[in-house]
């Protein structure tokens, strides 16, 4: 809960005021929050060590948050059957993706160490729906989460 909420309501007169609208796109109870939009954007590249790493921009400033990142993967949770739960995950270069049914993002990382000749012999992992057998003898770790958008999954 906000400390100091602020009540946004909706105009009960036929012309707006300000940036007021008359409605909205949906009617939202008491528990509807409202929080300020910011972009980030995420990418690849090599960081300063030379080595593949994890990037962020706000769009004017790139900062590199994490090395040894070598690959990012964001995929779509479409909900096929209305039942507000992702039954496949999927690239909007997918041939019937429907950016209207998508209720979550599953975001998975792939890191690995700096130091090759960690394994006796090359990691074998799963990445992308595949299994994978790595082309050198260091560890990877693939980390993933899948970030639910509450605006399509829950009544307000």
């Amino acid at each position: 809960p906000l400390a100091n909420p602020v009540s946004i309501e909706h105009v009960q007169t036929a012309t707006p005021v300000g940036n007021s609208k008359p409605n909205f796109s949906i009617a939202y109870t008491t528990r509807a929050q409202v929080m300020r939009l910011e972009t980030m954007s995420y990418f690849i590249a090599p960081g300063a060590n030379g080595r593949r790493a994890l990037w962020q921009t706000d769009g004017s400033t790139a900062r590199e948050l994490l090395d040894g990142i070598q690959n990012l993967q964001i995929l779509y949770g479409e909900d096929t059957n209305e039942d507000r739960t992702a039954n496949l995950y999927v690239t909007p270069a997918t041939a019937d993706f429907d950016p209207a049914r998508v209720v979550s993002i599953r975001i998975s990382l792939l890191a690995e160490t700096a130091d090759d000749n960690i394994t006796t012999v090359a990691q074998t992992f799963a990445w992308d729906g595949a299994t994978v057998t790595a082309g050198d003898r260091r560890l990877h770790q693939v980390f993933s989460t899948v970030v639910n958008l509450r605006n399509r999954t829950l009544d307000y």
